[in-house]
């Protein structure tokens, strides 16, 4: 008696298979990698986000970025402030603030944040130069940026044409310091 042991070759459709099975992974990969980029990116920016009391001592200007992680602009935006910190992180101050954050609620209330993403870009001595409502791009950005290094003038980005904003309400509970489960602002 001879033992043969079967030897399982792939047919040419199983291979094709396997290689169009293959190809479509990958890229639904790449593709699904992408698509969360932004959300990384705010995440990334919060993290190295320095806190509001040590960016207006430290004598350098300061962008002051009021987000939440719902908001789908933000997100969106992320990519470019990320670009910008990486640019300037030694000679700027990126301040993350979490509206949904309890801790920020006098800040939100000082500054009038009503919608976000909202900027605020600070001089050297802390003194408000200019806010940007809305989505805003990297050359908007920079274009601050620039004017506060180089003591130039700002450009004025508030408002614009139809600025893509999420829209914020403060809840009226969230004044009540003895209510510990309101968030201060709540998506509108």
């Amino acid at each position: 008696m001879s033992s043969s042991t079967p030897h399982n070759h792939l047919t040419q459709f199983q291979k094709i298979l396997v290689l169009f099975t293959s190809f479509f992974l990958a890229l639904s990969i790449l593709f699904f990698r992408a698509y969360i980029a932004p959300s990384d990116s705010l995440d990334e920016l919060a993290r190295r986000s320095i806190e509001p009391e040590i960016a207006f001592a430290n004598g350098k200007p300061t962008l002051v970025e009021f987000y939440a992680d719902w908001c789908e602009v933000c997100r969106e935006m992320a990519p470019a402030m990320l670009s910008s910190e990486k640019n300037h992180s030694k000679e700027i101050n990126y301040v993350l603030l979490n509206v949904d954050n309890d801790r920020w609620i006098d800040l939100l209330e000082e500054y009038e944040v009503n919608g976000i993403p909202q900027i605020n870009f600070f001089d050297e001595f802390g003194t408000l130069k200019t806010i940007a409502i809305g989505q805003r791009t990297f050359d908007e950005i920079e274009k601050v940026i620039f004017g506060l290094l180089e003591k130039t003038t700002i450009p004025q980005l508030a408002g614009g044409k139809n600025p893509q904003i999420s829209k914020l309400s403060i809840n009226s509970s969230s004044k009540d310091k003895t209510t510990s489960n309101v968030k201060p602002r709540s998506h509108g």
